[in-house]
């Protein structure tokens, strides 16, 4: 016979880095022998703590486990635990172990045997949105970052025009960043956008009271006329605008200058444009006489382009010849007074 030193056991696990004060999560225990002959009839525990438990029966059997040098042979299992408001810090759950062989009873336990560091917090989250838009839906982008139990989810909201307070707007997505795409139900005007995140460990970001961003939303294009003289007799045409973007406005970025020669000319750009409301501007003929046709486009912040008018705004007959007359004269007649022609 050779003396054989009996069973006796070591352990490790392995769980999250970090787990939150409502999460559920896994924790695997390993079981190792290093004694010299096999262990049977094998029962591992781990204890329920103040604001930690075990899901379902916390013992669970183990089959034979082989003797061997740390870390062969082990066996294994897995407790499914939750926390339901555990404070932040970090929670030792105790650990016991028992094998039942060779008409003995070997046991192990620890009350340090398993940690769990509870985070308490939350996950940080942004969104951004372009300052103007004019058609559904409004993309917002937004990222979110947990470095403790990871981002789980991250919901928009919103404050349409008149509101007095954000609300929940009905999107949500999953991971650290992506696109939200917000359809405006309350008309044009500003919208104003924030995100709030939640992570795995139930940790939530507080509710939004400040925009991290926001957009001027109008889907109505500006309008503009001009007016030119009925006649001019030659150098530069003297034209004068006026501009309007309908109140919610985004603003006029610019309104610009056109003109064709006779009504089946094409529309040529001027060259000239204003970022102002109203003005004047002086055009000079370079096709000769004729009738000019003008027409002015205006264009707001929110990319909404006005349609010039067919027909032009105004038109002006440019004439830089003088008319041509002559007189006869009877050589017989007597011509008295004075002949003014003009």
């Amino acid at each position: 016979f050779v003396i054989a030193d009996p069973p006796s056991f070591q352990r490790n696990y392995s769980r999250p880095n970090y787990v939150g004060p409502y999460q559920t999560f896994d924790v695997t225990v390993r079981i190792f022998n290093n004694g010299d002959v096999a262990a049977h009839d094998n029962t591992v525990t781990l204890q329920n703590i103040t604001g930690v438990s075990v899901n379902g029966n916390n013992s669970q059997t183990l089959a034979t486990i082989i003797p061997g040098p740390y870390p062969d042979n082990p066996q294994v299992t897995t407790f499914s635990l939750t926390t339901a408001g555990a404070s932040a810090g970090t929670h030792w759950l105790p650990l016991d172990f028992e094998s039942n062989c060779y008409q003995e009873t070997y046991t192990y336990n620890t009350a340090t045997g398993v940690s769990i560091i509870v985070e308490t917090t939350p996950p940080t989250s942004t969104c951004t949105v372009d300052p103007y838009d004019n058609q559904a839906p409004i993309e917002v982008d937004w990222t979110a970052s947990d470095s403790q139990t990871g981002v789980r989810t991250t919901y928009l909201y919103v404050k349409t025009p008149g509101s007095t307070s954000f609300s929940y707007a009905g999107l949500y997505n999953s991971g650290t960043g992506g696109t939200f795409s917000y359809t405006p139900g309350a008309g044009n005007g500003i919208y104003q956008f924030a995100v709030r995140s939640v992570d795995n460990g139930g940790n939530w970001e507080a509710y939004p009271t400040a925009p991290e961003d926001q957009t001027m939303y109008d889907t109505v294009a500006p309008s503009s006329s001009l007016s030119s003289p009925t006649y001019d007799l030659g150098g530069a045409i003297s034209i004068s605008f006026s501009a309007s973007d309908p109140s919610p406005s985004s603003g006029l970025e610019w309104v610009d200058f056109w003109y064709k020669k006779e009504s089946s000319g094409i529309w040529t750009y001027t060259g000239f444009f204003s970022t102002s409301l109203n003005g004047s501007f002086s055009f000079t003929p370079g096709a000769g006489d004729g009738t000019y046709y003008f027409a002015s486009r205006a264009k707001d912040l929110a990319q909404n382009l006005e349609s010039y008018p067919q027909d032009g705004d105004d038109r002006t007959v440019y004439d830089t010849i003088p008319p041509a007359g002559t007189i006869a004269i009877n050589n017989n007649d007597t011509l008295t007074g004075s002949l003014i022609v003009t």
